[in-house]
């Protein structure tokens, strides 16, 4: 016989030895791991049971110490309700405060992030808007000339309404101001009427 004929011979040998060792020990394998299932089965199942005989036993708690695991719980729960009622009371300029009467006119304007934007000046009469009209000083002023400065007036009304020194930018720049003030000092949001002149740049006198 050949050498390469030898080896399916020997294979078959040995897998058929094989096979008759595991048929011989199978059953006794078998049991042992259903044994070994049925004691960790039985194991969690008395685990389980103690358990909840241990939640519903009754146990003798004194009042006193119901008491106080109440207010230990109840009290940061009241303090976080506390706050957050507190906080939906709280006024948001940016929502809330959106026009006011400065200097005389009224002004609407828009917030965005904390920055002022539109800022319209409206006729407190007829609430048209108004113009505005700088007055520049010569490039060689003379004696008694007035400082620069920039009128708000209203077409409608025929009237100037708002004065203040400086170009229209400074003049604009210093509503802003007020606006701001008035936020950070609460005066906002209170309905008492507010002076802005002292807070501001020196505001002029009408004039036509």
């Amino acid at each position: 016989m050949a050498e390469g004929e030898s080896h399916p011979i020997r294979n078959g040998v040995i897998a058929t030895v094989i096979g008759g060792i595991l048929l011989t020990f199978w059953p006794a394998f078998r049991h042992a791991v259903a044994s070994a299932a049925a004691s960790v089965w039985t194991t969690i199942a008395a685990v389980a049971g103690s358990a909840l005989d241990a939640l519903a036993h009754r146990v003798a708690v004194p009042v006193w110490l119901v008491i106080v695991v109440v207010l230990l719980a109840g009290v940061p729960i009241l303090k976080l309700m506390i706050r957050a009622n507190a906080s939906r009371r709280i006024p948001d300029p940016e929502t809330q405060y959106t026009d006011d009467v400065l200097f005389g006119a009224k002004w609407h304007w828009r917030w965005s992030r904390g920055e002022i934007l539109d800022l319209q000046c409206l006729c407190p009469v007829c609430e048209a808007e108004l113009v505005y009209l700088e007055h520049v000083q010569a490039m060689l002023p003379r004696h008694g000339d007035p400082p620069d400065h920039t009128r708000w007036i209203c077409e409608h009304c025929r009237e100037d309404r708002v004065n203040l020194d400086g170009r229209v930018d400074y003049g604009l720049g210093a509503v802003r101001r007020e606006i701001r003030r008035r936020v950070r000092s609460g005066e906002w949001a209170s309905n008492k009427p507010i002076q802005a002149d002292a807070a501001s740049p020196r505001r002029r006198s009408p004039s036509r």
